[in-house]
């Protein structure tokens, strides 16, 4: 056998030493790594944003949906006793100003 050629001496002399050629292999098997990384990422992100919009969405029709019914039941109840009040009001006014609604004088 021989030792090495010319050319095998050159080709082995234009490689890198060691440590480059494992920061080169660690960068390329990160490669897939950081890509997954990435995906997972954005994926996640987006199911973050859509269920952000979900929430949003059911929590503005629900909040103005209850705050709604309690101002009605607030309303009714104040439209109910102003009623009452209004026709307390004007059975008093109707026994002042009625001349018919005299009451006859007492027996003593």
């Amino acid at each position: 056998g021989y030792f090495a050629s010319v050319t095998h001496l050159n080709d082995y002399c234009r490689l890198q030493n060691l440590e480059t050629a494992r920061a080169e292999l660690v960068s390329v098997l990160n490669l897939g790594a950081q890509r997954i990384f990435a995906d997972l990422n954005q994926q996640q992100r987006l199911l973050v944003g859509q269920l952000d919009q979900h929430v949003a969405i059911h929590a503005g029709k629900s909040a103005p949906a209850d705050s709604q019914q309690q101002n009605e039941g607030g309303n009714s109840a104040q439209a109910d006793s102003h009623q009452q009040n209004e026709a307390d009001g004007k059975s008093a006014d109707s026994e002042k100003t009625d001349p018919t609604n005299e009451k006859p004088p007492s027996e003593t």
